[in-house]
Order: structure tokens, then C-alpha cells, then sequence
């Protein structure tokens, strides 16, 4: 007899608006255990929303939304959802603090308000220095930090928390080539040795194609749920950029 697995994320039939601008339109899909998802659309399509949504930061004002069956603020509160937000790297460039503190930081949820940190918090915050690849730095403050270093610092922060779930909204901006080569292989290891299941939203089309198993194409309405190359397509990408639209392309990771 075969077990049915419970999917990591659940979207049925999501609608969610802003005022008179409707954000998202009747949005449906799920992602199992052990996925690589990326999401891609043209700015103003929704994506950060549905991020937001699948935190628990916003709700649905139609359909609903479960993470690990439950609701995504709970399953957010007990440290199942690790996330690394848009533009974060940039705007924490100036931060005083220590690479240790700031990846310390990302077992709050789990520490509890007392901030009393246990040997257990102790061992997670050096796995996930460990698994980011930046225990040499945990000295070193934010702000001597390069972007692609401050980037997996922020990935340590998420995974601190020893989350089942990962979500980066576009986390590859103000970082150079060689630091995304390099998150990639970082993102490639959590999913494949970890099993770590991972959404990321980006406009890096190439790239998508190229790492994610399965794409969500997104503008207002989920255009497509497909696999990488079918999201490359002309007809797939008209379809979601519109035909006189040219999506940004990017030629690095090999």
C-alpha cells in the first residue's frame, strides 16, 4: 500500500489584492518534500506577495494556503520556514555586529523570548556556519564583508533555525558573478544533501532554467507550473512577459 505525502506547500485558489490592484488572481499549486522550485514573472506580477502569503505576513482575502499542513504563521513560528528577504544583503551592509551574532540571531524562534541559548541553539548556529561555508568569518563584522559573503551569512541566519522549508526572494541582487556561482553550488547542497526543499523567486531566467526542478511562472495568475525548459519557451515566456516584453537574461553559472 502506498503512502500519500503531505505536500510542503499547499496554494488553492488564491486571490489577494491591494485596494484596486489585484496582486495575485486564483492561484493554485503544491510543491512536495525534497523540491527545487523556482518562481519567475515581471515586476509588479505578484511574487513577493505570494512570498509574504506564504509566510503568513499576509492573508489570502480568497483560497487558502498550508505549509507543512499547517498555517504558514505557525509553521513560520516554529522555525519550519527558513527565509532570506529581498535586498538584504544590501541593505545590511553597515551592520556592526558579528557574523556569530547575526547567525545566532536566526534561533530566536527557537531560543524563545528569554533569549537563553542551549547547547542544542549552540550546535545549530555552527552547522549552519558550517553548511554556508563562513566559520572562518564568524569574527568578522557585517560591514567587511562582500556581498557574496554577507549573502551566505543571511543563508546561516535562515538555516539556524534548521528550517525543512528554504525561501529566497531574489537574493542573488548586488552580488557578482563569482559569489552566484557559488551560492548555487550552496543552494544545489542543501537541496541534494540535505534534501532541504527550496523556493526561489528570481529574475535570473537563465539560471532558473538551469538549477531549479520545476518552475512557477507568475504574473497575477500562475501562468504555468512547468519544468525548466518549458519556462523558457517563447510561447511560455509571451505568455507571461507579454510579446513586445524581453525578461532579463543572464549568461554566468555554467
Amino acid at each position: 500500500m502506498s503512502l500519500v505525502t503531505r505536500p510542503v506547500i499547499d496554494v488553492a485558489s488564491v486571490t489577494f489584492q491591494y485596494d484596486a490592484e489585484k496582486a495575485l488572481d486564483n492561484v493554485s499549486f503544491s510543491l512536495a518534500q525534497g523540491s527545487y522550485t523556482g518562481i519567475i514573472g515581471p515586476n509588479g506580477g505578484g511574487k513577493t506577495t505570494l512570498v509574504k502569503l506564504m509566510l503568513g505576513l499576509l492573508l489570502p482575502q480568497q483560497g487558502t494556503i498550508e505549509i507543512f499542513g499547517k498555517h504558514p504563521r505557525d509553521a513560520r513560528k516554529e522555525g519550519g520556514i527558513g527565509y532570506v528577504p529581498q535586498r538584504i544583503v544590501q541593505s545590511d551592509a553597515g551592520c556592526p555586529a558579528t557574523v556569530y551574532e547575526v547567525v545566532r540571531s536566526g534561533r530566536i524562534a527557537k531560543a524563545g523570548s528569554g533569549l537563553h541559548y542551549s547547547e542544542c541553539d549552540e550546535c545549530a548556529v555552527q552547522q549552519a556556519m558550517v553548511d554556508a561555508d563562513i566559520r572562518m568569518l564568524k569574527d568578522k563584522t557585517i560591514d567587511a564583508l562582500s556581498g557574496g559573503q554577507r549573502q551566505r551569512v543571511f543563508i546561516a541566519r535562515a538555516l539556524a533555525a534548521e528550517p525543512s522549508l528554504l525561501i529566497l526572494d531574489e537574493p542573488t541582487t548586488g552580488v557578482d558573478i563569482h559569489a552566484m556561482e557559488s551560492f548555487y553550488d550552496l543552494l544545489e547542497h542543501l537541496n541534494k544533501r540535505h534534501s532541504m526543499t527550496i523556493l526561489l523567486v528570481s529574475h535570473d531566467i537563465d539560471a532558473i532554467a538551469r538549477e531549479v526542478d520545476a518552475v512557477l511562472c507568475l504574473n497575477h495568475r500562475l501562468v504555468a507550473h512547468c519544468g525548466p525548459r518549458q519556462c523558457t519557451d517563447p510561447e511560455t515566456l509571451s505568455a507571461l512577459y507579454g510579446p513586445r516584453l524581453t525578461p532579463l537574461r543572464h549568461h554566468g553559472h555554467a
